[in-house]
């Protein structure tokens, strides 16, 4: 009997745990741009560093715009460095 409580509160407190680690909506900012679909197939291989914003809130540095929303990740980006 003990054990089918404790089972309950084990998987109840493992509920309240993943709900605590989703990751919230990134913000898209003005100065972004959306990635359009059909994503780009082929692009070209000029230098202009873009900071690409991936849906779980990280980033990475693309060598272009191109580059950055052909990864299906990639959710929108902002010309340069990332911050």
């Amino acid at each position: 009997m003990k054990w089918k409580t404790i089972q309950k509160g084990l998987m109840a407190l493992g509920l309240v745990f993943i709900a605590g680690c989703a990751s919230k909506p990134i913000e898209m900012p003005e100065t972004a741009t959306k990635c359009q679909e059909p994503r780009p197939q082929i692009c070209t291989r000029d230098y202009r560093p873009t900071c690409a914003y991936k849906a779980d809130g990280s980033s990475f540095v693309a060598s272009n715009p191109c580059e950055a929303c052909a990864d299906k990740k990639v959710v929108f980006y902002e010309e340069g460095q990332c911050p």
